[in-house]
């Protein structure tokens, strides 16, 4: 976990359909530690609740990249990028 980020917090705005905080303190959380799967995964799903597919999957292939065995990531991989 990084310090000073709650990840609990950030996946409980993106469940009520609250983007853009989890989003931007997810930009600022991989800023400084862009080892942080988890960041890269919320950051993914956020982006995508914005409609960003783009910068979704830049984030969601970030996490595939430091984890390839997720099946969390992957199986956001396989929703965004579904026709």
């Amino acid at each position: 976990m990084v310090e000073g980020y709650d990840l609990a917090l950030g996946m409980a705005l993106y469940d009520e359909g609250q983007w853009s905080g989890p989003a931007a303190e997810a930009e600022q959380v991989v800023a400084i530690a862009p080892e942080a799967v988890e960041v890269w995964l919320l950051l993914g799903q956020a982006r995508f609740g914005q409609g960003q597919p783009d910068t979704a999957r830049a984030a969601i292939e970030r996490a595939l990249a430091l984890d390839s065995t997720s099946i969390e990531v992957r199986q956001l991989l396989q929703t965004i990028t579904a026709p």
